[in-house]
C-alpha cells in the first residue's frame, strides 16, 4: 500500500472565518459581479480551502463570467498573485482557473497543488473535472490520464486512480508495462475498499447533489447554447419572484432575458423595465428599456447585435 500524508485538518474557528467571506460573495454574486465574488470565496478559502461547495461555487461563477466574455487575467495580474506556501499556490491556480475556466494546464496545477497542501477533497474535485475534460478532449493527453492517476494514488483515491489508469491503457492496451500496474493498483483498490466505503463525508458528501454538479457541466459544455440560457432565465426568475424589489436580482433576471435573444423574452425584459420606471422613477431603467426596444428592432446583423451587447447593461447610478 502506499503512504499517505494525513490531509488537512480545518479547525472549527477557521471555518467560521471563512463563513464571512462565503456570505458576502454570494450577496455580491446576485448583483452579477462575479469577479468580486470569486475574489470573495478565495479569501475564504484561505482560511477554509476543503469547501468544496464554495470551489462550486467558484467553477459555476467563472463559467458565466466567461459566457458573459469575461477575458483570461492578463499578464501584469498573474505577476501580481501572492507568492506563498503549497495552500497559497493551489488558491493562485484556482484563480487563474476561474478567469480562465477551460485551461488544463491550470486545472492540473490547481489539483497538484491541492495535493502539496494536504486538501485531498479539493485535489479529488478537481482531478475529476479535469479526467471529464481529457475523456471528452478531441485528443486526449496520455500523460495527463498518467498525472492524474498518480495523483489520486497519492491521495489514496485508488478507485478514481484505477479509473483514470483504464483510459491510459486504452490508448496504449499492448503496453505490458501499463497492464501490470493496472494489476496492482486494482489489487491496491479492493484492499483498500473497506476504509474507502467507510469513510464518513469529505468529498462524497459534497457530490451527493448529483442535479448540482449536472448542472454545472450544463454550463461547462456549452454556456452560450440555447437551452442553457433558457434555464439562466428560470435560475435568475426564481430569486427576483421572491424579492422582486432587490435591485441585484432584478438586473441579474433582465440580463438573463435579453441574453437568450429570443423577441418574448426580449419584450418580457422591457415590459419589466418599463414597470420598475413607473414604481421608482429612476430614468435609468427608463434609459434601458429604450436601449433594449432600440435592440429588438434592429433586427439580427452582426454589427446591430455588437452594438447591442454593448448596450444592454442596466445603466449604474
Amino acid at each position: 500500500m502506499a503512504d499517505i500524508t494525513p490531509a488537512r485538518n480545518i479547525p472549527d474557528e477557521d471555518r467560521k472565518r471563512a463563513e464571512i467571506f462565503f456570505d458576502r460573495a454570494r450577496t455580491v454574486a446576485d448583483t452579477g459581479n462575479y469577479e468580486y465574488a470569486i475574489e470573495m470565496i478565495l479569501q475564504g478559502l484561505a482560511f477554509d480551502p476543503e469547501s468544496i461547495d464554495n470551489h462550486n461555487k467558484i467553477r459555476e461563477y467563472s463559467l458565466i463570467r466567461k459566457a458573459q466574455g469575461g477575458k483570461p487575467m492578463g499578464m501584469f495580474e498573474r505577476g501580481r498573485l501572492k507568492k506563498g506556501d503549497d495552500k497559497q499556490n493551489m488558491l493562485n491556480a484556482e484563480k487563474l482557473l476561474a478567469y480562465d475556466p477551460g485551461n488544463t494546464e491550470y486545472m492540473q496545477s490547481f489539483m497538484q497543488s491541492a495535493q502539496k497542501a494536504g486538501c485531498y477533497d479539493t485535489c479529488l474535485w478537481i482531478g475529476l473535472i479535469l479526467l471529464n475534460v481529457n475523456i471528452n478532449a478531441k485528443s486526449p493527453s496520455f500523460q495527463r490520464y498518467i498525472t492524474i492517476k498518480n495523483t489520486f494514488k497519492s491521495i489514496g483515491k485508488f478507485k478514481e486512480a484505477v479509473d483514470a489508469m483504464s483510459y491510459a491503457v486504452q490508448m496504449k492496451p499492448s503496453d505490458m508495462d501499463l497492464n501490470h500496474e493496472m494489476k496492482n493498483l486494482a489489487a491496491e483498490m479492493t484492499i483498500s475498499k473497506g476504509s474507502y466505503n467507510n469513510q464518513d463525508g469529505g468529498f462524497r458528501k459534497s457530490i451527493s447533489n448529483v442535479e448540482e454538479q449536472e448542472r454545472l457541466m450544463r454550463l461547462d459544455t456549452d454556456v452560450r447554447s440555447e437551452e442553457n440560457l433558457l434555464r439562466l432565465v428560470q435560475e435568475a426568475e426564481g430569486p427576483y419572484r421572491e424579492d422582486p424589489n432587490d435591485a441585484g436580482k432584478f438586473a441579474r433576471y433582465i440580463d438573463a432575458l435579453r441574453k437568450t435573444e429570443q423577441l418574448a423574452y426580449e419584450n418580457k425584459a422591457i415590459e419589466l423595465l418599463s414597470q420598475k420606471y413607473k414604481e421608482t422613477k429612476q430614468y435609468r431603467y427608463k434609459e434601458a428599456s429604450i436601449r433594449s426596444r432600440w435592440c429588438s428592432s434592429a433586427g439580427r446583423s452582426a454589427r446591430s447585435a455588437k452594438r447591442c451587447r454593448r448596450i444592454r447593461t442596466i445603466p449604474t447610478r
